[in-house]
């Protein structure tokens, strides 16, 4: 399975109204600047779409972000891993995170918001990747 790795430690998405992305950036990168120097936004081939390149965890650095007050940022979604776009690519990165941290009979829900058109489906991510992890 090809993964990619940012050129930063951390790999984070943050969503706004489209046309809103520079107004958006600043925001992003005045909370994040202070405590990461190399922090880098930048928009997407996506309307909405910013992609934060951090050298703090990804996890970390969303909490930050999440703490600051914006009114451009509507989410923030952080990185764990990051593939080429595929279905099978995308089982085999889910297996992977969730290896030895499920518990028997816990209950979970697989959430995908698709970008583009290199599956077939939102749901049909979900589906089979919630079927491959059970």
């Amino acid at each position: 399975m090809p993964e990619f790795k940012a050129p930063h430690k951390g790999l984070i998405l943050a969503t706004c109204q489209p046309g809103r992305e520079d107004a958006a950036e600043t925001e992003i990168l005045d909370c994040l600047l202070p405590h990461d120097h190399e922090a880098e936004a930048s928009k997407t081939n996506f309307q909405g779409v910013i992609l934060v390149h951090t050298t703090l965890n990804p996890v970390e650095a969303a909490e930050l972000l999440r703490r600051c007050p914006m009114a451009y940022v509507h989410s923030i979604v952080p990185f764990q891993v990051y593939v080429e776009t595929s279905l099978q690519n995308i089982v085999d990165a889910a297996l992977k995170l969730v290896h030895g941290k499920l518990k028997p009979n816990t209950t979970f829900a697989v959430r995908c918001r698709r970008r583009g058109r290199l599956v077939k489906s939102s749901t049909d991510v979900e589906k089979t990747v919630g079927a491959a992890v059970t």
